[in-house]
């Protein structure tokens, strides 16, 4: 019997690059994520990888949560700003993993010709301030039918990861409107992942959004609060 099993996708023919990274330990303001090109329509397979079990101490061995996300952007963007340096925001959410505490997930789409992004994230270790521990490695392992180009890691500015979560609640979530102007996207990823976006279409109001989490159990929330008071200012 084997208590832990490692499969590896293997595609004869299909091209593939794999790139180190770590999760950092705030990701809103320090995310980088994994830019390439593609100029014909090709399958791709994305997994991402954290440290297993095999070929770890065990005291040195940390599990977090990992997702992954698979974006577009339109025909401007996908390059860096040049007075920024980072990415512009994407455009469109191609495709998402299960959200998991295990080795690898990975996702996979077809691909039109153009820029895309591949954003790893780990939601249980944006609050890991103490300065003993050691950053949580991770690779991306890129598999293509067709050739892919200009693959490289970009750093991104504040709000990239928002809008990209906007976009996947757009994809996955289930929409819910209070009234005219205020929505509600409520997405729920694998049973383990949670997350809700509020967007206002108002021109002139503000809107209050409490939420309260006391007295449930087996939450870790993002925020590292129970208690969430938001305002949504007009058109965001």
């Amino acid at each position: 019997y084997f208590s832990h099993v490692d499969v590896c996708y293997y595609h004869p023919d299909w091209h593939s690059i794999r790139v180190k990274g770590q999760f950092p330990r705030h990701a809103p303001s320090h995310l980088e994520v994994l830019t390439f090109q593609t100029f014909e329509s090709t399958e791709v397979k994305v997994c991402l990888y954290q440290p297993s079990y095999r070929g770890c101490r065990e005291e040195s061995y940390k599990k977090v949560d990992i997702l992954l996300l698979l974006v577009r952007y339109d025909d401007r963007g996908g390059s860096l700003d040049k007075l920024e340096g980072s990415l512009q925001f994407p455009s469109e959410c191609i495709a998402t993993s299960k959200h998991n505490m295990t080795s690898v997930v990975t996702c996979s789409a077809i691909l039109n010709p153009g820029r895309y992004s591949v954003i790893p994230l780990s939601f249980k270790n944006w609050h890991a301030t103490l300065s003993h521990e050691s950053p949580v490695p991770y690779v991306i392992g890129l598999f293509s039918a067709k050739v892919i180009e200009w693959v490289e890691r970009a750093p991104t500015k504040p709000g990239y990861l928002s809008e990209s979560l906007f976009l996947l609640a757009r994809k996955e979530g289930t929409l819910r409107s209070f009234n005219h102007h205020l929505k509600l996207y409520d997405v729920h990823i694998s049973r383990s992942l949670w997350f809700v976006v509020i967007e206002n279409h108002d021109k002139f109001y503000h809107y209050r959004i409490s939420i309260d989490f006391t007295g449930t159990i087996n939450l870790k929330l993002s925020r590292n609060v129970l208690q969430i008071d938001d305002y949504v200012p007009p058109q965001h």
